[in-house]
């Protein structure tokens, strides 16, 4: 009697979904994001999907600090440090895939962002899984909101709940303005997260400058808006740290979302005065990091300038 072959084995998918669980350390309430990604994922694609679940802006340097389970020993990922390659050595975020340095038996990764605030992440991998067809980067549950932007770090970020939790505190109001209103350090949402392009970030920044010879101007009537397009950072910088005229600071508070970009309607007159404005908000400013960022809104907003001719 002829032996019947035994039968195939069904093959499992190669999994191709990384899943990690993201935790602001030191905040109370505990600010956590549970997150899946393409396992061929670069440590920046990774970075801009935990800026995103998490609800950071992005305006700040981070790294990833990874160890080596074998050797105890800890590797920089992130943005070198090119005038002091040496003193602090980083690799390259974009060029270092997470697979295998995160994945199954890798000690807990460390994501810092914002050096100054130093916002420390705890990075746990937790599982690889088959994509089943569905759509990653997507962010599958979570806790707390995001912390305000420049809030100080952890000490700072509990001040400031301290603050807006207390009516009667003589900051309360002014510390609610800055936040952009209200604050409920329990709102969050996986469903509302909004996950960027990695490779649209990166070059917008680190994309070469345009060609150095002058650009042939737009030609528009004198008086007529134009679209001045921003970050929300951007935007807020403008809100909080420069005094305009307060028809121009409703323009920027009032700015229509287009995706993940801002967009102002101004004329070439109010953007000049807030060249001005900016330009002595980061001549005053006594913060360095803060005076940085005030002087690269500078030079967009000057650029955008360059781009119009009303005739005047």
């Amino acid at each position: 009697m002829a032996r019947r072959p035994a039968p195939a084995r069904k093959r499992r998918a190669p999994p191709d979904v990384v899943q990690f669980l993201v935790v602001l350390a030191g905040t109370d309430p505990l600010v956590w994001r549970r997150i899946q990604v393409p396992e061929r994922y670069s440590f920046w694609d990774l970075h801009v999907a935990i800026q995103d679940a998490m609800g950071w802006k992005d305006c700040h340097l981070h790294e990833f600090l990874v160890m080596d389970s074998r050797t105890a020993r800890g590797t920089r990922i992130g943005i070198p440090d090119e005038d002091f390659p040496d003193e602090r050595p980083t690799l390259p975020g974009w060029e270092v895939p997470i697979t295998p340095r995160l994945t199954h038996g890798s000690e807990p990764a460390r994501y810092r962002y914002d050096f100054g605030d130093d916002w420390n992440h705890l990075l746990v991998f937790e599982d690889m899984l088959p994509s089943g067809g569905g759509r990653s980067p997507r962010c599958i549950a979570g806790a707390g909101a995001c912390p305000p932007e420049d809030v100080g770090g952890t000490h700072g970020y509990a001040e400031f709940l301290r603050v807006v939790a207390d009516p009667h505190h003589p900051e309360h109001q002014s510390m609610l303005t800055w936040a952009g209103g209200a604050f409920d350090p329990h709102a969050f949402e996986p469903t509302r997260v909004q996950f960027d392009d990695p490779g649209a970030r990166w070059e917008h920044a680190f994309a070469p400058p345009d060609d150095p010879r002058p650009r042939p101007r737009t030609k528009i009537a004198a008086g007529q808006a134009i679209p001045v397009a921003l970050t929300e950072r951007e935007r807020d910088l403008v809100l909080a740290h420069t005094f305009g005229d307060p028809d121009l600071a409703r323009a920027f508070d009032a700015a229509n979302r287009q995706g993940t970009t801002l967009v102002v309607d101004v004329t070439l007159d109010d953007l000049d005065d807030l060249l001005g404005h900016v330009a002595a908000a980061a001549n005053h400013c006594e913060k360095p990091k803060l005076r940085r960022e005030l002087q690269a809104l500078h030079e967009r907003l000057a650029d955008e300038m360059e781009r119009w001719d009303d005739g005047q």
